[in-house]
């Protein structure tokens, strides 16, 4: 009896140690399971976080390059069509081609500008660009828009005035001036502020703490009264009314019907055997053209802009990268027109065309006239040529 109470003694003994032990495995193990897990949600946050930074960067240098190419284009191909422009005859479709690549021109500085104060790595680098940057974004930005809407205006004008003289071709002379172009150009260049005024009443600039570098960055944001909801929903509307759907209107309506009469004008004198030399007019290709270029470049974003208008804007942090690239581009797609115009010009228009190649090679006004005027004496030496040999077959046949 006393062997076995020592037996159960030692047994129990040594039971409570294996329990001791094992309990104590059972909870270090337990706690080195949790804190491995902890850190392997921390590891896959942080790579998560690296992997935002890196996307953004990306999106951030392809949104400073766009701009800094669209804005050197622009400006370029402006430049030259205001040199070009310049010597040619003064009509009123030139005058309207002069004023919207003043607008694009002007656009472009703008761009260009807008492209390095968004630029993350210089303005991390330079604090006086972080200055520039905060005082000049949004006049900037404000500036960009009106006077790509100006040159938007400005080109429905030129579809009108177009329209107007195939439609009523005897006040032509007296409708279709360059005085009037001048001053209907001035105008719908101030009217081009009015779609954007809520740019300043909505945003401001103002810093934000870089998480990569802890450099307070400037940037936009929403004003008060961009908060509201009325107030974006009443922007959002006005914007694509004015912005998108009236100049789209204006131009598909004009284009149309100068086409259609231009059309049964042809085919009334084809019926009538009428043979008219000057029925040709005056920068219509260049017109047409302007205005396909238009609708190409902004019916996407028009119908994205329709879309946001109805459900509203989603939040940016909720789009992939592979849709804010996405958007970025359609966001480019406006800014083609700035320089496009250009080569608009260059395909449909002779004279525009020859002037360019001129220009080129840098020939001067001297050496042209001279040029036309050896064209000329030629002309009239072969046109006295062949009266003669005219003549001298003449007498042949009689004798």
């Amino acid at each position: 009896m006393g062997v076995f109470r020592g037996f159960w003694l030692i047994s129990t003994s040594c039971m409570a140690i294996l329990l001791t032990v094992s309990g104590y495995n059972v909870t270090s193990l337990t706690w080195e399971a949790a804190t491995t897990e902890q850190n392997e949600v921390s590891q896959e946050e942080d790579a998560d976080k690296s992997m935002d930074i890196y996307l953004q960067n990306i999106l951030n240098k392809i949104t400073s390059f766009g701009h800094m190419s669209l804005g050197m284009l622009s400006i370029i191909c402006n430049v030259l069509t205001i040199l070009v422009l310049r010597e040619q005859r003064s009509l009123s479709p030139r005058v309207y081609m002069k004023w919207i690549a003043v607008c694009d021109l002007l656009t472009g500085f703008s761009i260009t500008w807008i492209g390095f104060i968004v630029n993350q790595t210089m303005l991390q680098s330079y604090p006086e660009l972080r200055n520039l940057a905060h005082w000049t974004k949004l006049p900037l930005y404000f500036l960009q828009s009106t006077f790509a809407t100006s040159a938007i205006y400005i080109a429905g004008a030129l579809g009108v005035d177009r329209l107007i003289a195939v439609r009523f071709p005897l006040k032509r002379a007296a409708w279709c001036t360059r005085k009037r172009a001048h001053v209907t150009s001035a105008i719908l260049t101030i009217a081009g502020v009015i779609p954007n005024v809520h740019l300043i009443l909505r945003l401001t600039s103002t810093h934000y703490s870089d998480s990569s570098s802890g450099i307070l960055m400037p940037y936009l944001t929403h004003t008060q009264i961009g908060r509201d909801p009325i107030a974006t929903k009443i922007a959002q509307y006005s914007k694509f009314a004015l912005k998108q759907i009236t100049p789209l209107v204006v131009m598909v309506v004009t284009g149309s019907w100068t086409i259609v009469v231009i059309s049964k004008s042809r085919r009334f004198q084809k019926e009538a055997n009428v043979q008219r030399k000057d029925n040709k007019l005056q920068c219509f290709g260049v017109t047409i053209g302007v205005i396909v270029l238009f609708i190409l470049t902004n019916t996407p974003l028009a119908l994205y802009a329709l879309d946001a208008s109805i459900n509203g804007h989603k939040s940016s942090t909720t789009d992939t990268f592979h849709v804010s690239i996405l958007l970025e581009l359609i966001g480019f797609l406006p800014w083609v027109n700035s320089f496009m115009n250009f080569f608009v010009y260059v395909l449909l228009n002779d004279s525009f065309r020859q002037n360019a190649i001129r220009l080129f090679l840098c020939e001067t006004k001297s050496e042209r006239e001279t040029q036309t005027s050896i064209n000329g004496k030629d002309r009239h030496t072969y046109i006295k040529g062949n009266e003669g040999n005219e003549w001298n077959e003449g007498n042949d046949n009689q004798d």
